[in-house]
């Protein structure tokens, strides 16, 4: 997002930012439809990728800390 301001959270404690791109199988991604448009559609497999790569950082961080 043009006005994310995410970047002072990291200023101050240790993080990242993930990009989840939802574009259909087959589409372009630089032709698709926007995320909040009323015509967008979206890949459905990807949320559970996030969710899975979501837990897996968790899981990593539960087991290694900040060191990891």
């Amino acid at each position: 997002m043009g006005a994310e301001d995410f970047s002072y959270v990291l200023q101050r404690v240790p993080g990242a930012m993930l990009m989840l791109g939802v574009c259909p199988e087959g589409q372009q991604w630089k032709s698709a439809c926007p995320c909040h448009s009323n015509k967008m559609t979206l890949n459905e497999n990807t949320p559970a990728m996030g969710v899975a790569a979501h837990c897996a950082v968790a899981e990593r961080f539960l087991v290694r800390g900040f060191e990891g």
